[in-house]
């Protein structure tokens, strides 16, 4: 019984980490699609150097299982961008 337990708890957590994976990468390339042009956003010089140092930060996060601070960077650049 406890084995069963400890195996749902473990997949429940692989679950989830996958989940916030996901979140990353689709943030990540909605950033990279409107800095591509695709959604054009109206930005300064200062803006698209900030919006392209912390989208870095956020990958790298990312890449390191940091998926919450990766995902509040992110939600940072897209409130910058407006998307």
């Amino acid at each position: 019984m406890k084995r069963g337990v400890l195996l749902v708890a473990a997949l429940a957590a692989l679950v989830s980490s996958s989940a916030f994976a996901d979140n990353c990468e689709a943030s990540i390339k909605k950033i990279d699609a409107a800095m591509g042009g695709d959604l054009d956003p109206a930005l300064s010089g200062a803006q698209i150097e900030q919006v392209m140092k912390l989208r870095a930060e956020a990958q790298a996060l990312h890449e390191a299982g940091k998926h919450d601070q990766a995902l509040a960077l992110l939600k940072q650049v897209r409130k910058t961008m407006g998307i």
